[in-house]
Parts: C-alpha cells; sequence; structure tokens
C-alpha cells in the first residue's frame, strides 16, 4: 500500500544562470547526503564568445534538466515568453574581463476598456 508522501508531487525549482550553473549544482548535489527536496530545471545562458566550462568530475550523471539558451543576432537572449511577459536579457561588459546580465521584464500589451469612474474616484 502506498502512503500519502508518495503521492506528493516535488515542487519544481527553475534555476537561471550562466554556463557551468548546472555543473555547481550536480557538484552541490553530490556534496549532500539527501536529495533536494524540489525538482530542479536549469536555464544556462550561453555567451558564444567563451569557451565552453568544464568542471572536473568524476561523476557526470546528474536528474537535473539542463536547457541552454543562446542570443539572437544582436546579442539578446530570449529568457521565457509566456502569455503575460516577456524576459530578456543582454550580456554586458563589466570590469576584469567578466560579463553581467541585464534583464527587462515586458508586460505583454492586454486588450480592455479602462474604468473612467473608477478612476475619477
Amino acid at each position: 500500500a502506498k502512503n500519502k508522501q508518495d503521492y506528493k508531487m516535488k515542487p519544481v525549482v527553475h534555476i537561471y544562470g550562466p554556463q557551468g550553473t548546472s555543473e555547481f549544482l550536480q557538484i552541490f548535489q553530490q556534496c549532500r547526503s539527501s536529495a533536494l527536496p524540489a525538482e530542479v530545471k536549469i536555464t544556462e545562458i550561453v555567451d558564444p564568445n567563451m569557451p565552453p566550462k568544464v568542471i572536473a568530475s568524476s561523476h557526470t550523471k546528474t536528474a537535473n534538466q539542463v536547457e541552454q539558451i543562446y542570443p539572437d543576432s544582436d546579442g539578446v537572449y530570449t529568457v521565457s515568453d509566456n502569455d503575460q511577459t516577456i524576459i530578456k536579457a543582454k550580456l554586458l561588459p563589466h570590469k576584469n574581463d567578466t560579463n553581467t546580465l541585464a534583464y527587462v521584464v515586458q508586460e505583454k500589451r492586454k486588450n480592455g476598456r479602462v474604468n473612467e469612474a473608477a478612476l475619477a474616484e
């Protein structure tokens, strides 16, 4: 017989980060004595001008789901696009030859009506 815990779904944690995030989390998970209490989905933002990051590890298996996104021809990454918002990012130069990501969260246009009486109150 199955108990109530068998039917519980693990929450999903979405992690967005630079290339190498999945390897970092993989090593972190290997250091833990127990499994993470959530399913992990990783989106790596790949800088095509940087060589792939490789972390030496004897363990290469991971249960994490990994997606890599690349910039368009203007160097803009579409991080997320759903019914309500679009999230975009762009790499910007930073000191010491490193980059940082600038994000823009844009609400999609909604057709609607303005309640002028409520605005007047």
